[in-house]
């Protein structure tokens, strides 16, 4: 592998696991902040669950998808540039780091609508 290509490899992922890297740590300090605050008495548990269930995978499958798209547009030029030998379609190893959080993306919005599904079954049979 030609620096070129380990660069074109390298710098997406870096940049993906920094940006997971401070969602993960901005997370984990609310989710600290929420117990320190109803372990004092200033916040009932009540308030802690505020959004619908799955109503975060629907907010990180938006932003992976989109994430995945734009990385597949920009990365869709670039590749048979670097390689030697045509590929089908202008399609080669490069473009999984588009594809990757393009599908794990739409992975995530899926599930969400599984489980808004799920609830509103689970509240029909409740109510009848």
């Amino acid at each position: 592998m030609d620096w070129p290509e380990f660069a074109l490899f390298m710098v997406p992922m870096a940049i993906l696991a920094t940006v997971f890297g401070i969602a993960i740590m901005t997370r984990w300090f609310r989710h600290k902040e929420v117990l320190a605050l109803i372990d004092k008495g200033l916040l009932s548990d009540a308030h802690y669950v505020s959004t619908p269930p799955g109503y975060e995978l629907l907010i990180w499958g938006v932003m992976l998808t989109a994430l995945g798209i734009a990385l597949v547009i920009g990365l869709y030029p670039i590749g048979p540039h670097l390689v030697d030998e045509p590929w089908p379609l202008h399609f080669g190893p490069w473009m999984l780091t588009g594809l990757i959080p393009l599908f794990v993306g739409l992975g995530l919005l899926v599930l969400h609508f599984v489980i808004r599904k799920r609830d509103q079954t689970a509240s029909i049979d409740e109510a009848g």
